[in-house]
């Protein structure tokens, strides 16, 4: 799926990675 966006995807990754990492950081 990811294939054709390559950069968007990686985006989205990147940015889901990050909320949930602050979320675990802000919540522990």
């Amino acid at each position: 799926m990811c294939q054709l966006k390559v950069s968007v995807c990686d985006m989205k990754s990147l940015q889901v990675s990050e909320d949930s990492h602050v979320k675990e950081v802000s919540m522990g």
